[in-house]
């Protein structure tokens, strides 16, 4: 079709329904944090302040980190051979509490499934919301942006490539209708007004 030989082929999209994964709040993941074991907390922590896939995290190793720094490299994303983040002082002391076994990751687990279970038994315990791995990555997109974050550094910091899809996927809006009171700086919270 490119060459101009055939007409190009048209296909008609199917639609289909876009599930909405919730984000990480840094609530849910203070509730999650006092119920799980250090090992669970720090890959928890990880992936929220990181914007880390759980892949990239459990790949982490020792060498990878660099405390007095504070920075990891992430490396083998999904789009790239590898990222540096920034280690914040929550994360920092969650890892520098973790034992250091020689030849394993940091975040070890034997299987996969293995670190699942022990997941889905800390979310049972701690009477939370079950969100999966990925809603860590959500959140840090959230959260980013509800800070102050511009999209475009979000992004970049978060290892995403396109902007657009950090936005259209990760980053989920705040459902409050009365939040338009901060265009003109008026107080979100009003007192009810009697008339």
């Amino acid at each position: 079709a490119e060459l101009e030989l055939c007409p190009f082929i048209k296909v008609k999209r199917f639609k289909f329904e876009k599930k909405i994964k919730d984000p990480f709040t840094v609530e849910w993941l203070d509730t999650f944090c006092a119920h799980a074991s250090p090992r669970l907390k720090g890959l928890a922590i990880f992936m929220f302040v990181t914007g880390a896939r759980v892949s990239e995290a459990l790949r982490v190793q020792w060498d990878d980190l660099d405390l007095r720094a504070q920075t990891v490299m992430i490396r083998k994303t999904k789009i790239s051979e590898g990222r540096q983040a920034h280690i914040p002082i929550q994360l920092l002391v969650a890892l520098a509490n973790l034992p250091k076994v020689h030849g394993r990751p940091v975040f070890f687990y034997r299987t996969r499934n293995d670190c699942y279970r022990v997941w889905d038994t800390v979310v049972r315990r701690a009477g939370i919301k079950r969100m999966t791995f990925h809603s860590g990555r959500h959140g840090f997109a959230t959260k980013a942006l509800r800070s102050g974050i511009d999209p475009k550094t979000g992004a970049w910091l978060g290892g995403w490539k396109n902007i657009r899809h950090f936005m259209e996927t990760y980053a989920h809006a705040i459902q409050d209708i009365t939040l338009n009171e901060k265009i003109l700086g008026a107080p979100v919270a009003q007192n009810e007004i009697e008339v």
